[in-house]
């Protein structure tokens, strides 16, 4: 009678086991499916990161941004540093595609010369293959605090990415936006 007592509770762990490791496959499946979808790391405390796959890029000029994220409040005495990449498979033709950043609407460095705006990151395509546009900008937090007072130190620092192409209309991309507050 301990005998077969002894197997019914084997199998019954055996049962219970079964159950848990197929719950724990289904949630890391579940799991890595979301890994490769769009993900925000946003607000943060002393960073943010965003991506997104299949973005649209426009044409001819800057559109609306195509990733944004947020630091809950900048500080003194640090540097917003903002990487920016997006990468797409080049079309038929050769195109030119263009990012560049803002931090509560205004533009980072490095700042064009002619009219103010900022340079953002050049890059020209070929006809084949992967192409991909990166840049790196900054904000002295002090400086831009001292040019708009109020706007910067212990505010909420809203970085948007915005991008645009001269080739093919809706071309799809893969973007990510990076930024960092480091001490000076």
């Amino acid at each position: 009678m301990d005998r077969a007592r002894a197997i019914r509770q084997s199998t019954t762990r055996g049962r219970r086991w079964h159950r848990v490791m197929t719950a724990v496959a289904v949630a890391v499946a579940i799991a890595a499916t979301q890994a490769t979808a769009d993900q925000s790391v946003s607000p943060g405390k002393e960073a943010t990161y965003a991506s997104a796959s299949n973005v649209a890029i426009p044409t001819g000029f800057y559109g609306p941004p195509i990733l944004s994220g947020q630091i809950l409040k900048g500080k003194r005495r640090r540097v917003l540093e903002i990487t920016m990449t997006y990468s797409n498979f080049a079309t038929s033709s050769a195109l030119q595609t263009v990012a560049r950043a803002t931090v509560n609407g205004l533009y980072v460095e490095p700042i064009y010369p002619g009219n103010g705006t900022g340079w953002g990151s050049y890059q020209n395509c070929q006809p084949v293959g992967i192409c991909t546009t990166a840049s790196r900008s900054f904000l002295d937090i002090d400086a831009a605090e001292l040019a708009f007072p109020g706007l910067f130190v212990g505010q909420p620092l809203n970085v948007e990415m915005a991008a645009f192409q001269d080739g093919s209309p809706g071309l799809l991309v893969y973007a990510v936006l990076e930024a960092r507050l480091q001490k000076k």
